[in-house]
């Protein structure tokens, strides 16, 4: 665990502890000479894992510090999204290890390392955006959406192919019907699961594949009022 700083640490201090001691370049000139920053790492004292980008001190297999990296290695305006920003958020059974980064679509394109899987967008609303993630990430309801429109298949949205997000707080879920609900055992597995959900008084949202790819404005902005309705203020 690591510690809060001292309500009389530097804002450097602040800085770090919020982004698992990585910095960008623009960061690092801001509080040390670029002599200074040039010597730490030359001197090994500093990594740099991508151009523009430093990490104080490394922490291997972090996976934190390695998100803060591809977002601090990417343009302006890089979140992370999808699974990532699912399993960012502490939503179960979204962890992979690739890292999903959303851009803007007019962002000059860069080479991104194997574990970085970058997609691009025309339109991220300030409201999509969770600002005070670590790092900034797409809201839950955004990250449903771009999770199952990146899917490679319904097989990629878990062990059951289906995608079950739960918003646990709010007592929300939200869940893909892929192929598998053509088979009629498939589809009474998926109907007794969402009954005991009903039961305990908890929300269950469903759309097809279809509307997720075809339909992402309308199945956000279901996913929203749900929210909504069980208290959520965002």
């Amino acid at each position: 665990m690591r510690a809060l700083p001292r309500d009389e640490s530097s804002d450097l201090d602040f800085l770090l502890f919020r982004q698992h001691d990585v910095l960008s370049r623009a960061q690092a000139l801001a509080h040390f000479t670029e002599k200074a920053v040039r010597h730490r790492v030359d001197t090994g004292r500093w990594q740099r894992p991508r151009p523009g980008v430093y990490v104080l001190r490394a922490a291997p297999d972090d996976d934190d510090q390695r998100r803060w990296i591809a977002v601090l290695a990417g343009p302006p305006g890089t979140v992370t999204a999808g699974r990532t920003a699912l399993a960012q958020l502490g939503m179960r059974g979204f962890h992979v290890h690739a890292i999903h980064l959303l851009i803007p679509s007019t962002a000059r394109g860069r080479d991104a390392p194997h574990d970085v899987i970058v997609h691009r967008t025309r339109r991220l609303e300030p409201s999509d955006v969770h600002d005070l993630g670590s790092p900034p990430c797409t809201m839950p309801a955004r990250s449903v959406v771009d999770a199952a429109q990146w899917a490679r298949s319904d097989d990629s949205e878990g062990r059951q192919r289906y995608l079950d997000a739960l918003f646990e707080q709010h007592g929300v879920h939200a869940e893909i019907d892929g192929a598998q609900h053509l088979d009629v055992r498939g589809y009474w597995a998926d109907m007794r699961r969402q009954n005991a959900l009903w039961v305990r008084g908890e929300r269950v949202l469903r759309f097809p594949a279809w509307a997720v790819r075809n339909r992402p404005d309308e199945v956000l902005e279901t996913v929203r009022a749900a929210l909504r309705a069980a208290g959520w203020t965002g």
